[in-house]
C-alpha cells in the first residue's frame, strides 16, 4: 500500500489573505427558517457567494485546492475540520468550502448559492453564529479565525477511495490531543490550552491507510 504524505501548511490569519465583507443586513441574532431542504438565517440577501471571501494574496491559489482544511475560531476555542475532494463527480475545492463556512459562521444568507446552515449536537454552525453575533453584531469579519490547509503531496495517490481516506485523516485530527492539532495551536496567538479547544465537525470513520504528516512551517 502506498504511503500518502499530507503537507500541513502554516496556520494563517484568514483576514490576512481574504477580505471578509461585513454582512450589514438586519438579523435578530437567533432566527433561522427552512427554505426548501435548507435551513437559513432570517435576514436579507446582500452578499454574493464569491464575495463571501475575496482573495487578496496568492494563498488561495497555492493552498486552497484539495485535501483538508481547518478553521480555528480563537475567541470561542472551537475548530472545524473539513475535506475537499479533487476526484469526486462534483469536486469542491477548499476555497469554495470555506466560503460556505464563512456564510455559516456569520449567519449570512448569501446570493447565488444554496447553503444549509447546519447544527450538529451539542454544538454546530448555528450555535457559533449566534455566539459570534452576540459578540460582534453585524460587524463580524472573522478577525479571530485562523486557517490551516493540508494538501496531499501527490493527490493522484488518492484517486482510489479518495473521500474515505480524507475522512480517515479528518477523524484523526478532530481530536485536540492529536499531534497535528498540538503543533498548530502552538503557532496560533493566545492562551491556547489544549483542553479548552473542541472540534465541532461531523466525524466519519473513513478508510485507514498508511500516511505521514509533513509540516510546512518554515
Amino acid at each position: 500500500m502506498t504511503e500518502i504524505t499530507y503537507i500541513v501548511n502554516h496556520p494563517v490569519k484568514l483576514s490576512d489573505h481574504f477580505d471578509v465583507p461585513m454582512d450589514q443586513s438586519k438579523w435578530d441574532g437567533t432566527s433561522y427558517e427552512k427554505k426548501g431542504d435548507n435551513t437559513v438565517p432570517v435576514r436579507d440577501r446582500i452578499i454574493h457567494f464569491k464575495n463571501l471571501l475575496i482573495p487578496k494574496t496568492n494563498y488561495a491559489q497555492k493552498y486552497c485546492t484539495a485535501g483538508l482544511y481547518l478553521m480555528f475560531f480563537n475567541d470561542f476555542k472551537k475548530f472545524y475540520v473539513g475535506i475537499a475532494t479533487k476526484h469526486a463527480k462534483t469536486p469542491e475545492g477548499i476555497l469554495k468550502r470555506i466560503r460556505k463556512h464563512r456564510a455559516k459562521a456569520t449567519a449570512t444568507y448569501q446570493i447565488t448559492q444554496s447553503i444549509n446552515h447546519t447544527e450538529e449536537e451539542p454544538y454546530g454552525w448555528r450555535s457559533l453564529a449566534k455566539a459570534r453575533y452576540k459578540k460582534y453584531g453585524n460587524k463580524d469579519q472573522l478577525e479571530d479565525c485562523y486557517l490551516v490547509t493540508i494538501n496531499p503531496k501527490d493527490h493522484e495517490n488518492l484517486v482510489e477511495d479518495e473521500k474515505n481516506k480524507l475522512w480517515f485523516i479528518e477523524n484523526l485530527i478532530s481530536s485536540n490531543e492529536h499531534d497535528v492539532i498540538k503543533k498548530i495551536l502552538s503557532l496560533i496567538p493566545g492562551d491556547n490550552l489544549l483542553k479548552d479547544w473542541v472540534s465541532f465537525n461531523d466525524i466519519n470513520t473513513g478508510t485507514a491507510h498508511k500516511h505521514e504528516f509533513v509540516y510546512n512551517f518554515g
